[in-house]
């Protein structure tokens, strides 16, 4: 694959592992339990026990499918539904 096309795709264009898959699930659910969750990155690492890889994917993901957007401070949150 050229350069230039990697440099645009989406992380979610490939389709998630069964782990990920769940993993995505979990954290929908907590911000759905929880309507004002707001996490940093480093937050939702230690609350969900994730490495940094699999916890910035999983984020990116949930941003991409607009789940989550970013506030100003970096923190996650729910994206208005």
């Amino acid at each position: 694959m050229p350069a230039e096309a990697l440099e645009h795709s989406s992380v979610t264009e490939t389709r998630p592992t069964p782990g990920m898959s769940t993993l995505l699930l979990r954290i929908q659910s907590e911000y759905r339990e929880m309507p004002g969750l707001k996490l940093t990155e480093a937050q939702a690492r230690r609350l969900w026990d994730l490495d940094g890889n699999t916890c910035s994917l999983a984020l990116t993901m949930l941003l991409e499918r607009r789940f989550l957007k970013r506030t100003a401070s970096g923190a996650y949150i729910r994206a208005a539904y």
